[in-house]
């Protein structure tokens, strides 16, 4: 059996992690490594159904908190993924057609 080999650590690298706010009332969890792009680590839904805006924070600060991040831990607003031309015109072309249905549905 051969000895253990010795680890030499170059280099520690930061890490950072915070919470995303979406506009549907979502929490995500992001980590990101130094040179890394971040990293969606845990998303917390709303659905007032089953959810609160209190519980879905709680929850996320949690999370970030056990990840490494420090008191009062960092919040940012998500911005909405943007579309590009040619999907919005598919959109409008599918939403026209769903708006004809329902005209010719109502006798309109």
């Amino acid at each position: 059996m051969e000895p253990m080999q010795r680890v030499e650590i170059v280099r520690m690298c930061k890490t950072d992690v915070w919470i995303e706010d979406d506009f549907f009332g979502g929490r995500h969890v992001v980590v990101q490594h130094e040179g890394c792009a971040p990293f969606t680590y845990a998303s917390f839904n709303y659905d007032y159904r089953y959810t609160s805006n209190a519980e879905t924070l709680s929850a996320a600060t949690e999370l970030a908190m056990q990840l490494g991040a420090t008191t009062p831990v960092a919040r940012k607003s998500r911005a909405p993924e943007a579309l590009n031309k040619e999907e919005i015109k598919r959109q409008i072309e599918v939403l026209q057609d769903l708006l004809l249905k329902l005209n010719k549905q109502n006798g309109t």
